[in-house]
């Protein structure tokens, strides 16, 4: 018997295995990404500029159309300004639910990102084409991020 201790302690053993690294999280529904929190920043500061540019586009048509007396041009600076503020103030909810991770935020980004596509196809204007191309790819990457969104 004690020889057998001794060649089981004598015999080298086997190697431990090294614990295999655990796979990185997946992100849990709820969760933010960095590219959804940075598309939303940055969505958010576009959105606020598009909601200054409306206000200041109808209150300064206003102004300078009743005292130059431009009749038409006024009237329609004071529409386009009135769009730029309603589109504004959509893009900011939409990119305010997106931050929040709020599946209403991803579809109304989604819509209109197809929405500017489609504007940008329409226009033919060849500086639309990389306003498409970014638009595209960050649809892309909201629809593989689609399953986050609660």
């Amino acid at each position: 018997m004690a020889d057998e201790k001794t060649q089981q302690q004598s015999q080298p053993q086997p190697a431990a295995q090294p614990a295999a690294k655990p796979a990185a999280p997946a992100a849990s529904p709820g969760q933010r990404p960095l590219g959804v929190t940075i598309l939303s920043i940055l969505g958010i500061l576009v959105s606020l500029l598009i909601i200054l540019s409306g206000v200041t586009l109808a209150g300064l048509s206003g102004m300078v159309g009743s005292a130059m007396n431009l009749g038409i041009l006024t009237g329609n600076a004071m529409i386009v300004g009135v769009i730029f503020l309603v589109l504004g103030i959509v893009d900011l909810i939409a990119y305010i639910m997106l931050f929040k991770m709020k599946r209403i935020g991803w579809l109304l980004v989604t819509v209109l990102g197809v929405i500017s596509i489609l504007m940008g196809i329409a226009t033919d204007v060849m500086s639309n084409v990389i306003t498409i191309v970014i638009t595209a790819l960050i649809i892309i990457y909201l629809y593989t991020k689609r399953q986050l969104f609660v």
